[in-house]
């Protein structure tokens, strides 16, 4: 549960400064407000201050991981630690921002999301939040999906060989849900199974993929390739 608030900061979206979009920071000001309004009426005013104290903690911790693994260099570190501060979006999300539009990300994925829930139909969330579903409907309008190769059915029995048969080059994710919980790459280069490509025992992998099934369908669609550009991401 601890784990899973701190990887969720900062929980309004909001970092240390409004943004360089006047326009996007009214809206994540207004998603984060309306996400206030779901707590219990004694956290509303305390919530914000408290993710402000918190997130340079979490976001400097977060940018030099995610430093260390890329081998930025010195420079890069701490403007990366800056532009997750102030932008309250993860290491990834600005990082990627920073070197295809040179400036700080003024919409990270956080308070996309936030945003993103207080609007259209919530039919529609619910629909877009079901992979399957969102796939057979919108496919034949001519929206792209990855090719399906396959369900593990909530509560049965996992067979390792339904990943074997569809190449062992797969993405795993659960049918429901969204922001990525749950999901990951599963790969198999010379009869080694490997998660986000870290090798793992068979029965390892078996007993992850059970766990997870026990709780939604299981979706393995086929992985898809960076650019050659964007491969160090």
């Amino acid at each position: 549960m601890l784990t899973r608030l701190w990887r969720r900061l900062p929980w309004d979206g909001l970092g240390w400064s409004d943004g360089p979009d006047p326009v996007f920071a009214e809206l994540r000001q207004w998603a984060a407000s309306e996400w206030r309004r779901t707590l219990p009426r004694p956290l509303r005013g305390l919530v914000g201050p408290a993710v402000r104290l918190v997130w340079p903690v979490a976001a400097l911790v977060q940018s030099r991981a995610f430093a260390a693994r890329l081998g930025l260099d010195r420079a890069a570190g701490p403007r990366l630690f800056r532009d997750c501060l102030l932008s309250g979006g993860d290491p990834l999300d600005v990082h990627v921002w920073r070197t295809l539009h040179g400036g700080r990300h003024p919409l990270p994925s956080r308070s996309a999301s936030l945003l993103l829930r207080g609007l259209g139909d919530p039919a529609g969330h619910v629909l877009l939040a079901d992979k399957l579903a969102a796939a057979e409907r919108l496919a034949p309008a001519g929206v792209a999906f990855p090719s399906l190769h396959g369900v593990y059915r909530r509560g049965e029995p996992v067979d390792l060989s339904a990943a074997s048969a569809a190449g062992g080059d797969l993405f795993v994710k659960p049918r429901k849900g969204r922001g990525g919980r749950g999901a990951f790459a599963l790969t198999c280069a010379g009869g080694v199974w490997h998660i986000d490509g870290r090798p793992v025992d068979p029965s390892v992998l078996r007993r992850r993929l059970e766990r997870l099934s026990r709780a939604d369908d299981l979706l393995l669609q086929e992985r898809q390739q960076a650019r050659s550009d964007m491969a160090d991401l």
